[in-house]
């Protein structure tokens, strides 16, 4: 599974989502869950932006160490 950005062009909104090995897309919309397929992306008005792999693009709480480590954290 792969982390990214689902983009709705129409409204201007961008929202969290996960691509799963199936080629679908799930984002969370308000307190709804959707499920679009790649292929359905354009016809829908979405765009899809896969996160960046690079360790200076991760956001800073993604590389904090864990609670059960030391007292104190290291970025």
């Amino acid at each position: 599974m792969e982390h990214g950005t689902v983009r709705d062009i129409d409204a201007g909104t961008e929202h969290a989502g996960v691509l799963r090995d199936n080629q679908t897309v799930a984002f969370v919309v308000g307190k709804l869950t959707r499920y679009v397929a790649l292929e359905d992306f354009a016809e829908l008005g979405l765009k899809w932006k896969p996160l960046s792999t690079r360790g200076d693009m991760v956001p800073p709480e993604c590389r904090r160490e864990p609670i059960d480590s030391p007292q104190f954290f290291r970025t």
